[in-house]
């Protein structure tokens, strides 16, 4: 639980992001994948977030977010994945395996990290 003096002193808009759009860059089951979803949002709650004080959603439900993806990826140059340590990890060890998702997942996840 959030200690209630933390509660009170915050008047600033908050975002909680269950994030599921990263997990179907691999072969997943779709059951349980919306099961892990709503456990991940029950556990934001669980821990005292107020979703009549906070706002928790679901990444996927958000086409923006996929929308923001795509023009990344449409302006970022390969070479800088290549920097990345995720990046050259992936394309070694799943050569046979190479997809659009290992490039596209790179490229948000570096967006994300810059953006916090």
């Amino acid at each position: 639980m959030l200690p209630t003096d933390n509660r009170r002193s915050c008047h600033a808009e908050t975002y909680f992001c269950v994030v599921d759009l990263h997990a179907i860059t691999l072969p997943h089951e779709p059951k349980a994948l919306l099961e892990a979803t709503r456990q991940s949002a029950a556990t934001y709650i669980a821990c005292g977030i107020d979703p009549e004080r906070a706002n928790i959603f679901v990444q996927s439900h958000v086409s923006a977010h996929a929308e923001l993806a795509w023009l990344l990826s449409c302006g970022t140059p390969i070479g800088w994945l290549r920097k990345m340590v995720q990046f050259k990890e992936k394309s070694q060890t799943r050569v046979r395996l190479l997809a659009l998702k290992v490039y596209a997942e790179g490229i948000l996840g570096s967006y994300e990290h810059a953006s916090v």
